[in-house]
């Protein structure tokens, strides 16, 4: 399915005014001085909330995935 221009113009403007909103609340101020650069910057928020499995050790689904295929292995191996 091919997107159209209009579809991505909508999600370049989101991924800016979010990048944008959590750098006035991180920093109090822009941190780039053009708009566009937010579309391709690194600008994450750390907190509590939007980091939680970093913050309290939660595994990811993927060391999920990795842990039950190296049980799955060593069961293979033993057998």
């Amino acid at each position: 399915m091919e997107r159209t221009r209009v579809y991505r113009r909508d999600v370049r403007k989101r991924v800016i005014k979010k990048k944008k909103r959590i750098c006035k609340k991180l920093y109090g101020f822009d941190w780039y001085n053009a708009d566009g650069k937010y579309s391709k910057g690194k600008i994450h928020c750390g907190c509590k909330l939007c980091k939680y499995e970093k913050h309290f050790g939660i595994p990811t689904v993927r060391e999920k995935r990795e842990r039950e295929y190296m049980k799955q292995c060593m069961v293979e191996l033993e057998i």
